[in-house]
């Protein structure tokens, strides 16, 4: 990988005259430069990428299916779930001034449970939660935590990492609408600790509205793909509702950009520049500084 790199400017052109110099700003090279050291997957250009940009926005969705919420909402993300477990939504956001209704014994629940993008990590204010600022007779009593265990510093790898609980007599659904901020390919994964009770359904919208391309089926208690969300382009949204029924620690669902692992945002770029032999300006179209 480049160490030496700067800043990137953007993304080279598709097509016309490309200077030496504008590769040198793409990618992050001071002085001089020859086109035999600029070879993909050497010293100053990359082959793959950390894809930090990949959701421009997302709209957090809630409902009951059956049954009552305990405490909370029912009609927004925000409420009770399994023994001592909260679902609050975005992580990053997550604040004290945020947080003041959740009244677990007059403080905050220990498992703060939801969601974080583009390998986003958990919010400053959430990685000190602690007795001291927990609030409520039993701050501090039972720790602190995201998700399933977690760290509160909780960062995972991935372009959405998405978990909820549920608790006992309720069926429910959480869904995240994210917008697509950078076009490519996406796979949709899924998880739960209890096999074939909580369920997945994902929706595509490129255009013409949402439609319906996995429908509700159990999510298994191993990390499973369920959707190829190939060619999106920016701007269009994908959909992903998790269905909870009854007390449930957690089920989760995951975008990666891997076929093999929920767990990944990385991305081939530069392709068209050889490893080795000839190479020209024009092996430079679209390419992109990792």
């Amino acid at each position: 990988m480049n160490t030496n790199k700067g800043v990137s400017a953007m993304t080279l052109q598709s097509s016309g005259a490309i200077s030496l110099d504008q590769i040198r700003t793409e990618y992050g090279i001071s002085g001089a430069v020859s086109m035999n050291q600029l070879y993909r997957g050497g010293s100053y250009v990359d082959s793959t990428k950390e894809v930090t940009d990949a959701i421009s926005s997302v709209t957090e969705g809630y409902s009951v299916v059956s049954g009552t919420v305990s405490y909370g909402s029912s009609s927004a993300w925000g409420q009770e779930g399994y023994s001592q477990r909260w679902n609050h939504g975005n992580l990053n956001a997550w604040s004290f001034s945020n947080t003041t209704n959740q009244g677990f014994y007059g403080g905050r629940y220990p498992g703060q449970y939801g969601y974080l993008i583009n390998g986003q990590q958990t919010s400053s204010a959430l990685q000190s939660l602690d007795a001291s600022n927990g609030g409520g007779s039993k701050a501090g009593q039972y720790g602190y935590y995201v998700n399933n265990g977690e760290s509160l510093a909780a960062q995972p790898d991935t372009i959405l990492d998405m978990k909820c609980t549920c608790d006992n007599g309720l069926s429910q659904d959480h869904s995240l609408e994210c917008t697509i901020g950078r076009a490519g390919d996406y796979y949709v994964w899924d998880y739960a600790n209890d096999s074939g009770v909580n369920s997945l359904k994902v929706e595509v919208d490129t255009g013409s509205g949402f439609s319906t391309v996995y429908d509700f089926a159990y999510i298994g208690s191993s990390y499973t793909k369920r959707y190829d969300a190939t060619d999106l382009s920016v701007g269009d949204k994908i959909k992903i509702t998790l269905r909870g029924v009854g007390e449930k620690m957690v089920y989760a669902a995951f975008l990666s950009t891997s076929t093999t692992t929920h767990a990944d945002k990385t991305i081939n770029v530069s392709t068209t520049v050889p490893a080795s032999g000839a190479i020209t300006f024009s092996n430079f179209y679209g390419g992109e500084n990792g």
